[in-house]
């Protein structure tokens, strides 16, 4: 009775030593946001095309007739 007593002991030491332990959860990771991949990134105009665009909304449309 002793010797199952120990050998079932043994049986869970051994079994909680190969049973795979969770990554740990790191808090830095938790608190860093990324952008979720679907959502596209907005268009950066440069100064040129602003400009252009400026310039052409002064023409056309600001035109005192």
């Amino acid at each position: 009775m002793f010797l199952l007593r120990r050998a079932v002991r043994e049986l869970q030491a051994a079994q909680a030593a190969i049973a795979p332990q969770p990554p740990p959860q790191s808090t830095t990771q938790q608190e860093q946001h990324q952008v979720p991949p679907h959502i596209p990134q907005q268009h950066q105009y440069s100064n040129f095309e602003l400009g252009m665009a400026a310039s052409m909304y002064e023409q056309y449309y600001r035109m005192d007739w």
